[in-house]
C-alpha cells in the first residue's frame, strides 16, 4: 500500500465511522488530504480500533516521520551519560528533544578546504535565525581548537 493509499484509507475510516462526517468530500491535493485526517484524527473519540486501521495508521505516521526526520533517542548515539552523537538538523534535533544546550565542534573552519571565515559565517548565521524562529533561549557552543577560528567567531558574535 502506497502512501496515498494509506491516508485515503484513513480518510474513508474515520469518515465512515462517524454518519455525520460521511458526506465529506476527499480533497483532490495531498496537503488538503493530511490536514483532513489530521482534523479527522483530532475530533475523533477515544475508543478502541480494528487492527487493520491501526496497522495503517502505524506504517502511515512511520513514513511521515521518516519525511520529516523526526528525531528519537533511539537515533542519537551515547558518547557517555548526557552526551550524544549527532548528524543531521541539528535544529530539527533541539526541537524535537527540548533541548536546552548545543555545542558545536569547529564547524568547518578550514580543515576540509572550506574558507574558515565562510564556515563560521554561515554557522553564525544559521544559529541565530534558528534562535529568532524559535525564541526558546538555547544556549549554543561554539567549539574552536585555534586562536584564529576563536578571532573568527568572536568577532562575528560581537
Amino acid at each position: 500500500m502506497t502512501q496515498e493509499e494509506r491516508r485515503i484509507f484513513l480518510i474513508d475510516y474515520l469518515k465512515h465511522e462517524d454518519s455525520r462526517l460521511e458526506q465529506l468530500e476527499l480533497p483532490a491535493g495531498e496537503e488538503e488530504q493530511k490536514r483532513l485526517l489530521r482534523s479527522l484524527m483530532n475530533v475523533r473519540p477515544a475508543r478502541p480500533a480494528p487492527p487493520e486501521f491501526m496497522a495503517v495508521q502505524d506504517a502511515y505516521l512511520l513514513e511521515e516521520r521518516e519525511k520529516r526526520g523526526i528525531v528519537f533517542p533511539e537515533a542519537l548515539s551515547p558518547v557517555r551519560p548526557g552526551i550524544y552523537l549527532w548528524q543531521g538538523d541539528i535544529t530539527r534535533l533541539a526541537a524535537d528533544r527540548r533541548l536546552k544546550s548545543i555545542a558545536f565542534c569547529c564547524i568547518s573552519t578550514g580543515e576540509f578546504h572550506f574558507p574558515p571565515q565562510k564556515a563560521a559565517e554561515t554557522a553564525v548565521r544559521t544559529v541565530l535565525e534558528y534562535l529568532e524562529k524559535n525564541g526558546n533561549g538555547m544556549e549554543v557552543v561554539f567549539n574552536v581548537f585555534q586562536d584564529s577560528d576563536y578571532e573568527l567567531y568572536r568577532r562575528l558574535l560581537a
